[in-house]
């Protein structure tokens, strides 16, 4: 059987939506690393252009984190949405934590532009830990109130990064037993 361009095409496109998929979470939660290995491998193997190949994995990688963070932001909006309905914030607070976790996301983008050590970053982001916990309590929030259900929010909230949430998932309660640690 003849294999044709376009079947390799397919062939290739297939196997850059399975490693993307598959590499979506690590995608969402660290800077995009444009090594080409895989965009390489794949142009190689099927004669087509690196460049080309490259800049598809790219926009099809944006593309799925755009995707990936417009639900999770849409989910946060309802969470909290929910807790203005239940009584537990005001319609004043959550406007307030939803201009705050943009704030949060746009430092973070920041700090992956700059040119700083583990030690730095985690000292920052403390810091941004900190100043949240600040800003949340002149904001009359209990964080202990707005955290997600341990079965439900916990897991998702880790599967959109360390950094993509408000400041929930670090505020554990601290107690002898609770060994979970950042």
């Amino acid at each position: 059987m003849k294999i044709t361009k376009p079947a390799l095409i397919t062939g290739a496109v297939t196997a850059v939506t399975a490693g993307s998929l598959l590499s979506v979470g690590f995608a969402s939660a660290h800077p995009l690393k444009r090594d080409g290995k895989l965009s390489d491998r794949i142009a190689t193997t099927f004669n087509l252009d690196k460049e080309k190949v490259q800049n598809t994995v790219d926009k099809f990688r944006q593309e799925k984190r755009a995707k990936f963070r417009a639900e999770i932001k849409a989910k946060r909006q309802e969470r909290l949405q929910n807790l203005v309905d239940n009584g537990t914030i005001t319609a004043d607070q959550k406007t307030a934590l939803e201009q705050k976790s943009q704030d949060r996301l746009d430092m973070m983008k920041k700090l992956k532009g700059q040119s700083l050590t583990k030690e730095q970053i985690h000292k920052k982001v403390e810091n941004m830990r900190n100043d949240f916990k600040t800003w949340a309590k002149k904001q009359g929030i209990n964080l202990q109130d707005i955290r997600p259900d341990r079965d439900s929010g916990r897991n998702h909230m880790k599967s959109m990064g360390r950094f993509g949430h408000i400041g929930m998932d670090d505020h554990r309660p601290e107690s002898p037993g609770n060994t979970d640690t950042h």
